[in-house]
């Protein structure tokens, strides 16, 4: 029951506490299964930040896992992490994954218990505030007529009370009144700040994930890019809830401004009336990442020294 109560009161604390380390993670292996090899535009898609962040956050992660910026031939950035290939285990999809951050919960009890919760908390408010009242208004009880004029319920516990006690009404304004008040408010305003700052924080990370699907269907097939294929994919994600923020059509811009840092697109609108975006420049660095990688071969880099077992 205390844990249903704190449930309820201070919810089931940051499901995202490791979500940097898991994330960190999902990079590496993605790394692994790309011959030591990212891109500036592949890192946003698993970790949503627009670009300037996002350069800042993988010159820190480079610096971390020994990762060095290239140059290609056709001057794309790339970034190269022969270190983690010396870590390299089973083998990994190479597919660009992102995850999805799960959103924040109000409880983990179930709603018949909530709904519990909020009826005894409504019926503590009414009568913490009904005896706080009358106590302050009504107050001692002295005469035939005071109790005839005192609402029945106040005026039969302040006869139960004469007899435990003289003055009955400070007992009856603090333990009827402000103590079952004050247990009610502390149980009533909590709780609905609490779903109010949850309620902005799950806007952001739906934004967040909105972005990460957003970048990698740019950059799976950069060119004549339809936003509607942004909300479909949202709307299909096993993770659907997570991934619809209330503006679609403001997170899509969000999307657009975003990548188009990257690559200024090519604007069009098709027959049907509806936009379509060209990231041309993506598509020549997503070109120049390929032949990069192909140029690549991990069984012939130097991983550093190898160590024999001398044992015999």
């Amino acid at each position: 029951m205390h844990k249903s109560v704190f449930s309820f009161v201070f919810g089931e604390g940051d499901p995202n506490h490791d979500w940097n380390e898991n994330m960190e993670k999902a990079v590496i292996s993605y790394i692994q299964a790309n011959k030591g090899v990212i891109c500036l535009a592949e890192y946003m898609a698993f970790t949503g930040e627009n670009s300037i962040d996002a350069e800042k956050s993988i010159l820190s992660f480079c610096a971390r896992f020994g990762g060095s910026p290239e140059v290609t031939e056709e001057g794309t950035i790339v970034y190269r992490f022969d270190e983690i290939l010396l870590h390299s285990g089973a083998k990994t999809s190479s597919k660009l994954s992102p995850p999805i951050k799960p959103l924040k919960i109000f409880s983990a009890n179930s709603k018949t218990m909530n709904i519990c919760f909020i009826v005894i908390n409504t019926v503590n408010l009414i009568f913490g505030s009904y005896f706080l009242y009358n106590s302050l208004i009504t107050g001692l009880l002295v005469s035939e007529i005071q109790y005839q004029t005192a609402s029945y319920l106040y005026g039969f516990t302040h006869i139960l009370a004469e007899f435990f006690m003289p003055n009955p009404v400070a007992f009856m304004g603090t333990a009827l009144g402000i103590i079952p008040l004050a247990f009610s408010m502390f149980f009533w305003v909590i709780p609905a700040i609490r779903r109010y700052i949850e309620s902005k924080e799950n806007e952001k990370i739906k934004l967040s994930n909105f972005k990460r699907l957003g970048f990698n269907l740019i950059w799976a097939s950069p060119v004549n890019v339809k936003t509607s294929k942004f909300s479909e994919s949202a709307a299909l994600s096993p993770a659907a809830t997570q991934c619809r923020p209330k503006n679609i059509a403001l997170s899509t811009d969000r999307v657009i401004k975003d990548f188009g840092a990257l690559s200024n697109p090519d604007i069009e609108i098709d027959p049907d009336g509806e936009t379509l975006y060209s990231f041309n420049g993506l598509q020549r660095e997503k070109d120049a990442l390929k032949k990069y990688r192909s140029n690549l071969n991990p069984d012939r880099m130097n991983l550093g020294k190898t160590i024999f077992d001398s044992a015999e």
